[in-house]
């Protein structure tokens, strides 16, 4: 794995702007194929909690099989950790002569919570003049 130079100081400022809402901060942060599909319009839709929650309770209930019911709503992020990923697949489609290197980001709500963790995004990094994210997979913290 190719992780650049910095990559886990870029996702630190990926995920701030991620809790403080600050979408158009984000797309700068890609390389300039990923800018021209992450709009900070469909980043709001893919992080956005009114949009991801949803989508992140109905993941846990389809993977636990735990009734609607009993799942109660998610807590938003409020907190976040950096880790450097060792191994994962390179992104769907990515060439395979570019390297790549990926970061998780665990997203956390507050400390008053009665969740851990509210979901993980995994972000893979290249070398583009400095280190640029390509794609990112978000993940319910349950798998």
């Amino acid at each position: 794995m190719a992780l650049p130079n910095g990559a886990t100081k870029v996702a630190r400022q990926f995920a701030r702007a991620v809790i403080k809402r600050q979408w158009a901060e984000l797309p700068p942060l890609f390389t300039a194929d990923a800018r021209a599909i992450h709009t900070p319009e469909s980043l709001e839709t893919a992080f956005g909690w009114k949009h991801l929650a949803p989508r992140l309770r109905q993941m846990h209930i389809d993977m636990t099989g735990e009734s609607e019911e009993m799942v109660p709503e998610l807590d938003p992020p409020k907190r976040f950790e950096v880790l450097e990923v060792e191994e994962r697949d390179p992104p769907a489609g990515h060439d395979p002569a570019v390297p790549v290197g990926w970061v998780e980001v665990d997203f956390e709500p507050s400390e008053d919570s009665d969740f851990d963790q509210c979901y993980n995004c995994f972000l893979a990094f290249v070398d583009d003049a400095g280190p640029k994210i390509t794609a990112y997979a978000i993940e319910s913290s349950t798998e």
